[in-house]
């Protein structure tokens, strides 16, 4: 394939301008930082090469209150069912805000431990929402920023708007939570083949079970954990697309293209995430070059020699040159190690006030679709009364049927 010659638009320029300098304010998440000259590094003419690092993929699951809720759903169903007649997605308007909304939802979870009902986009951030006022254990909301997105637009500016959908729809923003979370350093002019070499050579060190090499990407571990090191150049050029192409050119490449791209790509699922203390997009912005430290040298690393699989104790072997100057121009590019520890999330205790308050917006809820009015506490506590008596009986039944027999013994 030809050198491309696609341009990015004065209004993309400007956008990854401004999520550059957004970013260097914040730690140098996207910037060109490379690190000082060391004259121990062995790595001769690499160590001067600039670097970009940034996000590629943010998902957050979000735990929302909606008012006016019905009001809300009934838009929503409105719009889906005449998506569903075009078969295609159909745009609207709702409070200001330029919705782009899917004939159907989607399943909650790789296991499908529920539904969304509805999926749509503002913007090119994906949102999925469930049919709830409020939520439960589960996120009723999650967003979604794709890499095309956080390359052009950036990961910080599709949460900003992302919480600002959440206010303009009539919800208040509770908690957040990331559900994942790619973290990418690209390295244009750096070759892949050096590394699939020390691997072929088994020249690394991991703790991850599963990993192997697939063309032009080594894969180690899986989610929630999973580490990428791939020729960005070669995929991109067999997945081409024109703007995409010159947003990494323009923001990932320095300028122009490179004979040769590496990048060495971090998946990472919100359960590792606790490890490293991390839950909100704020606590992870803190905490990432820690984090890249800790699994570029912990959790997987290149060692300079053969591994001898036989010995468990693979610590005093030494690392490999291009390793090391990689993980210090990552941890560069990212602001720099900070003096903190990290600690891992505990399980958190189950807040019974706050299960008390989803029953009773469930069922406030319900007075609504149902056309009961609720003039006032006390027509409000009868409504919800006249439920519990109606439905306990046969929702207790479910409930012990479900528990074990050594439970049912225990009750007897």
């Amino acid at each position: 394939m030809a050198k491309s010659t696609t341009t990015l638009t004065p209004t993309v320029k400007r956008e990854i301008s401004s999520e550059n300098r957004k970013f260097s304010a914040s730690g140098g998440l996207l910037t060109n930082r490379p690190p000082q000259s060391s004259n121990t590094t062995p790595t001769g003419a690499l160590k001067n090469r600039p670097v970009f690092a940034g996000i590629d993929w943010l998902t957050m699951s979000l735990y929302v209150s909606w008012n006016s809720f019905v009001k809300l759903s009934d838009e929503l169903n409105h719009w889906q069912a005449k998506a569903k007649e075009n078969r295609d997605s159909v745009r609207f308007k709702y409070n200001d805000l330029e919705i782009e909304i899917f004939p159907t939802g989607a399943p909650m979870g790789k296991k499908g431990q529920g539904f969304f009902s509805w999926r749509f986009t503002v913007d090119d951030v994906e949102f999925l929402m469930v049919n709830s006022p409020t939520y439960h254990t589960s996120p009723n909301v999650m967003m979604t920023c794709r890499g095309d997105y956080c390359l052009i637009k950036g990961a910080l500016t599709g949460y900003t708007l992302a919480r600002e959908v959440i206010d303009r729809l009539g919800g208040s923003l509770d908690r957040e939570q990331i559900s994942r979370v790619d973290l990418c350093l690209d390295l244009p002019s750096w070759q892949f083949n050096y590394f699939n070499r020390a691997y072929k050579n088994d020249r690394y060190i991991t703790r991850a079970k599963f990993h192997h090499p697939e063309m032009t990407t080594l894969y180690f571990g899986k989610s929630p954990l999973r580490l990428r090191i791939y020729d960005k150049l070669k995929e991109a050029k067999v997945t081409y697309n024109p703007t995409t192409y010159a947003a990494l050119v323009h923001a990932r490449w320095n300028g122009r293209e490179p004979s040769a791209a590496l990048r060495v790509e971090f998946q990472l699922g919100g359960k590792r995430l606790k490890k490293y203390g991390v839950k909100t997009l704020a606590s992870f912005m803190s905490r990432r070059a820690q984090i890249v430290e800790i699994l570029m040298t912990e959790w997987t690393r290149f060692a300079a020699q053969t591994v001898n699989r036989e010995k468990k104790n693979q610590s005093h072997l030494k690392e490999d040159g291009r390793w090391v100057l990689i993980r210090k121009k990552f941890i560069e590019a990212l602001g720099g190690l900070r003096d903190e520890q990290i600690f891992e999330i505990p399980k958190e205790d189950i807040n019974i006030d706050q299960l008390d308050k989803q029953g009773i917006g469930v069922l406030l809820t319900a007075a609504e679709h149902k056309g009961v009015p609720i003039q006032d506490e006390e027509t409000a506590i009868e409504f919800m009364q006249s439920e519990v008596a109606r439905l306990a009986p046969q929702s207790i039944k479910k409930r012990v049927e479900k528990q074990t027999p050594q439970i049912r013994d225990l009750l007897a």
